[in-house]
């Protein structure tokens, strides 16, 4: 890949995510606006916040690769984001909303009335969302490995790439969150 075209486009990309972050702050008033966007999303901006949250490497190059490797079965990982999206949409998601919790885990201690069984999956979730961390870390690694070798600047891009991503979530909350999926999603589209 050119470097030149690819220094340029992510430069363009990060100054864009870190404008989104920077404007998305000036809304948050409370913890909830930065946690939850209190002011709400639209339908819109819902389902495109989730449909960028699933479309990504993992099902497109990833199941290219398994269905290049394996066959339709390599399609399976699709198939679940699919049927996965579906199932919210009859119902499920605004069941899941109606029990006015603030993470997965508070709903075991809603329905069941354990404390214990709430700590549990919470300690679950998070060594499940750290595992999430660690393969997007060593998958933007590898993406910037793929364009260009070591000698041409990978570690840098990447650390300003996590930079990046660090400041437009902390500053800008899930509302910044949600503004970057669509704008990715619209690239992914395009």
């Amino acid at each position: 890949m050119d470097i030149q075209f690819f220094t340029t486009l992510f430069i363009i990309m990060a100054f864009v995510y870190l404008m989104v972050g920077f404007i998305s702050s000036k809304n948050i008033k409370s913890e909830d606006d930065f946690s939850f966007s209190s002011s709400g999303l639209s339908y819109f901006s819902l389902t495109l916040t989730l449909l960028a949250t699933q479309i990504g490497g993992g099902a497109i190059i990833g199941s290219i690769n398994e269905s290049y490797e394996r066959g339709f079965s390599g399609l399976f990982y699709n198939l679940g984001i699919f049927l996965g999206l579906i199932i919210l949409a009859m119902g499920v998601g605004k069941k899941l909303c109606s029990f006015k919790v603030r993470t997965n885990a508070e709903i075991f201690e809603k329905i069941y009335g354990s404390r214990k069984l709430r700590s549990v999956a919470s300690v679950i979730s998070a060594l499940s969302l750290f595992g999430l961390l660690v393969g997007q870390v060593v998958a933007s690694k590898n993406l910037f490995n793929s364009f260009f070798d070591e000698s041409m600047g990978t570690p840098i891009y990447f650390w300003i790439f996590w930079a990046v991503v660090l400041f437009y979530t902390m500053f800008g909350g899930f509302k910044a969150v949600v503004t970057t999926d669509i704008i990715q999603l619209f690239i992914i589209f395009l």
